[in-house]
């Protein structure tokens, strides 16, 4: 087998990833280990205590499988402050998660999961990472060159005119002073007004009496939904507080994203599991369903 790696760990390196690659050595296949936690790109001289998960989030075009490899767990990941680029990675078909330690069997068993893997691709959390990378770079260069904004000086002039640039590299168009006024006008947008009218397959689970009972799993949802998982892509959701919520999936385990149900407000879904009827869910959430469960 071939393994190509984005590990910048001289430790790993050496020791973990050149074993990996001397038992593999007579194993077909072609794999990408990407080290989450790799800080420091010697060709790029870029750093970040995450730049692993950084470069796995901006991955389009999948081949060859590619592991993310991690000390943090799957779950940790995916109610973290990095759960938008963990859960974009996770989206696409092709992609996995190794937790350390792992040896060279469970590596192999892997990459043959993900190589025949049909699993449909989680276009939401695709879009959640989209949305809020463009937001946050948005408002980065906003609060940059804001006060420069139809100032005369020389030096302002070149703070907007770096901004412009900036914001054509995100995909906006226009001329350089309609660019300038969307800076000067950005502000973040609700979740609801951007996904209301589309469609987002996988199946979308209830937390609060419907996978949890107070703090305890219902396991029965829960194997559902882990079968589920091996075909659809799986979105926990609520109508309450997430980010308590999230304390109680990283206990238990739970690797799945978490939203609030009213960022889909006018959106509709394939799949949903809920302990509400549809008619008082609809009522609530403005939300359209597919195939809607009542648990």
């Amino acid at each position: 087998m071939k393994i190509e790696k984005f590990c910048y760990s001289k430790v790993l390196n050496e020791f973990f990833i050149e074993r990996l690659n001397n038992e593999l050595k007579n194993e077909e296949g072609d794999l990408l280990l990407i080290l989450a936690e790799s800080k420091y790109d010697d060709q790029n001289s870029r750093y970040s205590d995450f730049l692993g998960l950084d470069f796995a989030s901006t991955i389009i075009e999948v081949k060859n499988p590619i592991i993310l490899f991690s000390l943090m767990s799957e779950e940790s990941f995916a109610n973290s402050d990095k759960a938008d680029k963990f859960n974009a990675f996770m989206a696409k078909r092709g992609c996995g998660f190794l937790q350390l330690p792992f040896d060279s069997e469970q590596l192999f068993s892997k990459y043959n999961e993900l190589l025949n893997n049909e699993k449909e691709e989680d276009l939401l959390a695709i879009e959640i990472n989209r949305i809020n990378s463009f937001e946050r770079k948005m408002a980065q260069i906003k609060h940059r060159s804001y006060r420069s904004i139809g100032v005369n000086s020389d030096s302002d002039k070149e703070i907007v005119s770096k901004a412009v640039l900036e914001v054509r590299a995100l995909g906006l168009s226009g001329s350089d002073e309609e660019i300038a006024e969307q800076i000067k006008n950005f502000e973040h947008k609700a979740k609801n007004s951007i996904f209301a009218g589309k469609f987002f397959p996988g199946v979308f689970c209830d937390l609060e009496g419907t996978l949890l009972n107070g703090d305890i799993v219902n396991n029965t949802i829960l194997e559902l939904l882990r079968n589920f998982s091996k075909e659809k892509p799986i979105t926990l959701w609520t109508g309450g507080k997430v980010e308590e919520l999230k304390k109680i999936l990283i206990s238990n385990g739970i690797p799945w994203k978490l939203i609030s149900k009213y960022d889909l407000a006018g959106a509709e879904v394939e799949i949903a599991y809920d302990d509400e009827d549809f008619s008082v869910f609809f009522e609530k959430y403005a939300i359209k369903v597919q195939n809607f469960n009542k648990i």
